[in-house]
């Protein structure tokens, strides 16, 4: 089905957003690669080569992921820095509603996918789990 909202079935002509299915389509393709002895799934992956040839429009949309990506980070390591210095914490979970908040205010943050700047935040949690802000 194509969603619990939507329940429809899936067919040949379903779209689907590409982050949906991204980590599926690669890891049957690494399994493929793997089944005809082109892949060995136990060497470094310095091993392999890869480059990805990008359209200039995807190279402009890539960019600006990144950086609208990198302002969040920034902004968001800025204000737990803000935080710890005011003796308070602040984490993930109301670092993500309030990034919600702010993508209804500035158009910016909008053009982003969400899922991007939500593992932003995780990865900003998880650095300042291990390194500290």
């Amino acid at each position: 089905m194509t969603s619990l909202a939507n329940p429809l079935p899936v067919d040949e002509k379903t779209l689907f957003h590409l982050a949906s299915v991204t980590k599926t389509f690669t890891a049957t393709a690494l399994m493929r690669l793997a089944a005809e002895g082109r892949v060995d799934l136990h060497a470094p992956v310095r091993r392999y080569e890869y480059r990805l040839d990008l359209a200039p429009g995807q190279a402009e949309f890539a960019e600006r992921i990144g950086g609208v990506c990198r302002s969040v980070w920034n902004t968001a390591l800025e204000q737990r820095r803000t935080y710890r210095r005011r003796e308070a914490w602040i984490g993930y979970h109301e670092q993500a509603r309030q990034l919600a908040e702010a993508k209804g205010e500035f158009a910016w943050l909008a053009e982003v996918p969400g899922h991007c700047l939500q593992q932003t935040l995780i990865d900003l949690d998880q650095a300042c789990g291990l390194h500290g802000t």
